[in-house]
């Protein structure tokens, strides 16, 4: 068909088609002169062209015959959007990229989105991105996208791994290999795994046996606990109790690493509860220790011959001590304050008071485990310095100096009653009074977590004020009532 509007051009004469196709050129020419004739063709969207066609002068007129042919069509506006990751999937942030002319940076996600450029229809797109690996090497990947629309997405992976990752990676491959050929015996692990785990929590149940019923001498006895040849022995049990308890521990880390090696052999192994476990027995672990701290503190608090009673209770120490052969009534009760067991003893409503003859100091500070199932032990900070813990489910005294101004009680949970620990909750409540004032702070309730803390502050008066001003605090709230 004929095809209207197409520029022809000869030489430099040009004339455009008429609506059947036609067109008339007048050009000068030598004889025998040969001389190119094209066209081209444009209707909007797509670009034609035919020739050129050699036309020699032979002296008279020529006819010519172009055909045009579609030569490239206009593109449309593409825009490319995506994301970059690593090849272990994470987002690459930074990373530069390329594409269709236009250039881009990714966020934190690893997207990015190139500026939209014009695309053939069916003409493919590369996309690429670069950027540097932990070492400083340049790394890089590319995608191929052929856009359908308008709007295109891709996805591009980048290999980021270091030289010092792929060493990590061959030397967990060899270590696989080995266990393999050695064939480790996975049944065997596990059970000397648990075994470990209850020779622990055995040893843990020794330990606190000797330390609560060497807390519990401490607050009977006083300064009177320095000549207690079963309060001796007993710190040193419990010292010894602790010290079996770390050698033992010493020896989970590896069978545990052993285990986890044998199932990133054999996805299917199932470990259950061994890595509950591990983490338990450390726990637990840490939680005796800190209770050692305590008690240890408080017996040397009366500056008591530790050394000497290492060495010297051989003959006086009941090796059968127990807290369970404890009178109660001997130990108070009989109308006459008892200092230091933080029970009322005189049924006077107080508890050590000062004028019983109990404290020689003008701060008094107690701390009971007042929850509902009485098994919680607190360790007890005073303006940060550690001054002893309380016996597992029960109370403690302390019968401190302290000088006028602010000052702070904390209260750290090292056993919640939970099985495992840090299953529960622990709940303290706090008692201070100032001697020498109608001052007095407890009453209410402190929820603790396993190895976290609460505070309670105070204030100590100054001078005349110490018998004037009345103040209570609530423990739970922290607030000052006035």
């Amino acid at each position: 068909a004929g095809m209207l509007g197409a520029v022809v051009t000869a030489g430099s004469a040009s004339t455009t088609s008429g609506a059947a196709g036609d067109f008339s050129l007048l050009v000068d020419m030598a004889a025998n002169e040969t001389l190119p004739v094209s066209a081209v063709y444009t209707d909007g969207q797509d670009n034609y062209a035919g020739g050129p066609v050699s036309v020699t002068f032979d002296g008279t007129n020529t006819a010519v015959s172009i055909v045009l042919v579609l030569s490239k069509k206009k593109g449309t506006l593409v825009t490319i959007s995506g994301t970059v990751t690593s090849t272990n999937g994470a987002g690459v942030n930074g990373a530069s990229v390329t594409g269709g002319g236009q250039t881009a940076t990714t966020d934190a996600s690893g997207n990015f989105t190139l500026a939209p450029f014009e695309n053939e229809e069916g003409k493919p797109v590369v996309i690429s991105a670069s950027t540097f690996n932990a070492d400083g090497d340049p790394v890089g990947g590319s995608a191929s996208v052929t856009p359908t629309s308008d709007a295109v997405s891709v996805a591009i992976a980048i290999d980021m791994q270091s030289d010092l990752e792929d060493e990590l990676d061959s030397l967990i491959d060899e270590i696989e290999d080995e266990l393999d050929s050695l064939g480790i015996d996975y049944d065997a692990l596990i059970a000397e795994f648990n075994s470990l785990v209850i020779e622990l929590d055995g040893l843990a149940g020794d330990f606190r046996t000797q330390a609560d019923y060497l807390a519990q001498r401490i607050r009977e006895l006083g300064m009177g606990v320095c000549e207690s040849g079963d309060a001796a022995y007993a710190l040193r049990a419990a010292g010894t109790q602790l010290d079996f308890y770390d050698f033992t521990l010493s020896a989970l880390p590896g069978i545990y690493a052993q285990l986890t090696l044998a199932q990133a052999t054999d996805p299917t192994i199932d470990l259950g509860n061994v890595e509950s476990e591990f983490g338990r027995t450390v726990g637990q672990g840490e939680a005796i220790a800190g209770q050692y701290a305590g008690v240890l503190g408080a017996y040397n608090a009366y500056e008591c011959d530790e050394d000497a009673a290492n060495t010297e209770t051989g003959d006086n120490a009941d090796d059968n001590a127990d807290p369970d052969d404890i009178d109660s009534d001997a130990a108070g009760g009989g109308g006459v304050e008892v200092c230091g067991d933080g029970i009322d003893n005189d049924k006077d409503g107080e508890i050590d008071e000062c004028d019983a003859g109990c404290c020689d100091k003008n701060v008094q500070v107690i701390v009971s485990d007042c929850g509902t199932a009485a098994d919680d032990i607190f360790l007890i900070s005073i303006d940060g310095a550690d001054v002893g813990v309380t016996p597992k489910g029960a109370a403690n005294t302390f019968n401190v100096e302290l000088s006028p101004g602010v000052h702070s009680i904390r209260v750290t949970c090292l056993d919640d009653g939970g099985d495992p620990l840090g299953s529960d909750i622990g709940t303290a409540c706090v008692s201070v009074v100032v001697f020498g004032t109608d001052a007095g702070i407890g009453g209410g309730e402190m929820s603790i977590a396993y190895g976290g803390s609460g505070t309670v502050s105070f204030n100590v008066p100054e001078g005349p004020a110490m018998t004037t001003v009345p103040q209570v605090f609530n423990g739970s709230s922290l607030q000052h009532l006035e």
